[in-house]
């Protein structure tokens, strides 16, 4: 049993060992001229480091250790020992927060990155996936809806700032709009607010943006079709949903883009050092089983989405009977208003009319009364605007203009008639 021990750590501390070998030649790679400068897309080690290549590469180490639990908590015990470069504490917490993400581990995710926040904190304009690290830790599950709109408003800075490193790094770029379509499909009655528009619309563009280079990471347009249904694209929306389904599916070809092209030179960099091998194991690491696990739960978050997409335009269709019926409700009451106040105008008229023995008087009055009609019939339309949600500056104007007139009105027919009649002041 001792000799079984044994035999099992050494087949883990070979795997750790591999892990490391790794880790520490990619960060030597990335670190290294052979890279810096080769490619305009990377022009210095903080952008090599902070650089969408280098991500993915660190999940390529994450995905290495799927299934591999005993390699991690070896791996989380080697961050803490602090026997580490940054540069290898930075590019090991990653991959490790990456793993836990994708296992939704957050108890471990909150202690890895506190680790990093505390090892880095005066080091984050050096390693800016830090940053990152937080918002999507963040995120996942914010405190209340003023703690996430705050959180969106802070990524929108961050790569909004043409200086930030992270302004146009994909993972940070899609993370933002990714929290703004959570954000409003948790409140999709702020969607209509100028805030809202502006924002969804904001998000938009930006993951078009990505799409136009990298086209080939199906995340990326779900996202774009949650996006585009929150915009009421409904078809369209789902349609994006689609072509990520087809994207998972091994058979289907995918296109190179210009970030490919970027990350073949890392590959080849690897390659000239003798450490394709190393790389090539940890991209191939997961065997067809687990293969066939991770595509049915894509295909199972691609398939919610798409009755998130349906849910959300049953949400629109309702809201639209429901306002239908509002204002058909509203525009009635607004009716009945006036043809009541006409009535009550015509038989009060012709009541003073008969029953005033002096016909000046009596038109004078009957003007009165006309103006008391358009008072009251102003105040009655303003409280059923305010009764059935309908306040604008429109309503607001609209009746405060008959208020007026019929306030006039009053006004000048007392006056006449005072003017007529000094005697009636008392």
């Amino acid at each position: 049993m001792a000799e079984e021990n044994n035999e099992i750590v050494g087949v883990e501390k070979a795997e750790l060992d591999k892990f490391n070998s790794y880790v520490v030649e990619l960060i030597r790679v990335f670190a290294s001229e052979k890279i810096i400068g080769k490619d305009a897309f990377l022009k210095s080690k903080v952008e090599s480091f902070s650089s969408r290549a280098y991500e993915k590469f660190m999940t390529d180490g994450a995905n290495y250790l799927e299934g591999k639990s005993h390699v991690a908590n070896y791996l989380k015990d080697y961050i803490k020992s602090g026997n580490l470069s940054d540069d290898e504490f930075y590019t090991n917490a990653f991959i490790l927060f990456t793993y836990y993400r994708h296992n939704s581990n957050l108890k471990e995710m909150s202690e890895v990155l506190d680790l990093a926040n505390k090892r880095l904190e005066s080091k984050k304009n050096e390693y800016p996936l830090i940053i990152h690290m937080n918002f999507l830790y963040k995120a996942i599950n914010p405190d209340d809806a003023s703690d996430f709109l705050s959180l969106i408003n802070q990524c929108q800075k961050v790569i909004s700032d043409p200086k930030s490193h992270l302004s146009s790094q994909f993972g940070v770029v899609h993370n933002y709009c990714e929290m703004v379509a959570k954000y409003y499909e948790l409140h999709l009655d702020e969607r209509d607010s100028l805030k809202g528009k502006e924002t969804i619309e904001g998000a938009l563009n930006r993951i078009n943006e990505i799409l136009q280079i990298e086209k080939k990471y199906p995340k990326y347009y779900v996202t774009l079709g949650r996006l585009l249904a929150l915009s009421g694209k409904y078809d369209e929306g789902r349609s994006k949903v689609y072509v990520a389904m087809n994207m998972i599916d091994p058979n289907v070809k995918k296109e190179e883009s210009d970030l490919e092209k970027s990350e073949m030179v890392v590959e080849t960099a690897l390659e000239d050092v003798g450490f394709k091998s190393a790389h090539d194991s940890i991209v191939k690491a997961k065997n067809a089983q687990e293969k066939l696990i991770d595509f049915k739960k894509k295909q199972a978050d691609y398939e919610a989405q798409l009755n998130n997409i349906k849910t959300i335009q049953i949400y629109d269709l309702n809201n639209q009977h429901y306002k239908e019926f509002k204002n058909f409700k509203y525009d009635n009451l607004k009716s009945v208003s006036v043809i009541a106040a006409i009535i009550s105008f015509i038989i009060g008229g012709v009541n003073m009319f008969f029953n005033i023995s002096e016909p000046v008087y009596a038109v004078f009055t009957i003007i009165a009364f006309l103006g008391i009609i358009f008072v009251m019939l102003s105040i009655c339309l303003l409280g059923i605007s305010f009764i059935m949600d309908k306040e604008n500056k429109k309503n607001y104007l609209r009746f405060g203009v008959i208020l007026l007139i019929g306030i006039a009105i009053i006004s000048i027919a007392v006056a006449l008639m005072l003017n007529i009649d000094p005697s009636r002041r008392y």
